[in-house]
């Protein structure tokens, strides 16, 4: 990976041969900066993917991505990111983009550029899947996921009854303290329940920065609602 500050760097420039020093291991941990942007080197030299016409490399859920291949002897890009309305074809789970063997830069290598403005995410190294295993994943809920999901639905569930049942006892007794208490459950759901998968992959890739605000914004409700009730 290469990171800079140097948003007047094109893709030219970074595949150039006498550029490949400049990029380094990539770091354990590393927090991502609104004024830095990202070069991946991704090296498929020694990956045998004849096994598969189609294959797509996975990143995390940065705000804009750009995957650079050759095509008809021409560098090409192909866009995708969260915050990135003009996403390419082909592109699935906003971050999932698609590349072909013969695409490879040099028969071996792809650039990509990242952007991650928004807030801090953690630089992930990127992983790539056949489009075969692609597919699967998209058509079918595996037993794991299922499984990682449950925690969220018993906890959304817990807390619409007790949302509920706070109500009940602000009719019962006029007490304003059971609005502001049940106001707190109901923002600890909203915040909880846009955690769970599908509703997340909706916000991302439907309203990316209402997701955004939403996410930061709840957070500041769930505290003065608690702070009231306190």
């Amino acid at each position: 990976v290469f990171i800079t500050k140097d948003n007047t760097l094109e893709i030219k420039q970074v595949s150039a041969l006498e550029f490949r020093s400049s990029f380094t291991e990539f770091p354990r941990k590393y927090l991502t900066a609104g004024n830095e942007i990202y070069w991946f080197l991704i090296d498929f030299g020694e990956t045998d993917l004849s096994v598969s016409e189609l294959w797509y490399v996975r990143f995390g859920y940065y705000d804009d991505i750009t995957l650079y291949f050759l095509q008809n002897d021409t560098l090409a890009f192909r866009k995708a990111g969260v915050m990135n309305k003009d996403k390419s074809a082909g592109v699935r789970d906003i971050t999932y983009i698609p590349f072909r063997a013969e695409e490879l830069i040099e028969n071996r290598f792809i650039f990509v550029k990242v952007r991650q403005i928004t807030r801090k995410n953690s630089l992930a190294v990127p992983t790539f899947r056949n489009g075969e295993t692609v597919e699967y994943v998209s058509d079918f809920v595996s037993r794991f996921f299922f499984n990682t999901q449950m925690p969220y639905f018993f906890f959304i569930g817990g807390m619409l009854l007790m949302f509920f049942y706070f109500i009940g006892f602000y009719f019962m007794y006029k007490d304003r303290l059971f609005i502001w208490y049940s106001l707190y459950l109901f923002s600890l759901i909203l915040f909880i329940g846009t955690r769970t998968y599908y509703i997340w992959q909706l916000l991302q890739s439907t309203f990316p920065v209402f997701g955004y605000l939403f996410y930061e914004t709840i957070q500041v409700g769930i505290n003065i609602f608690y702070l009231i009730f306190a």
